[in-house]
């Protein structure tokens, strides 16, 4: 799809978003054979988890003074 005709302002306007490709269900059994191996298997560090926020709240001195 190219400019439309004339340009200008005509041009730069949306036509909506793109239609992204879905892959196919081989794709996602490749997906999951990668994943299911861990960061290790890429030689990525673990990553600890982080605490969710209402338990850093929760624990905060100045959370209620009162």
């Amino acid at each position: 799809m190219g400019p439309a005709p004339g340009g200008g302002a005509a041009a730069l306007a949306s036509t909506g978003p793109p239609k992204l490709p879905e892959p196919a269900d081989d794709r996602f059994a490749d997906l999951g054979k990668e994943l299911s191996g861990g960061p290790a298997v890429h030689r990525w560090k673990a990553q600890p988890m982080i605490e969710p926020v209402e338990a850093l709240a929760a624990a905060a001195p100045y959370a209620d003074s009162g």
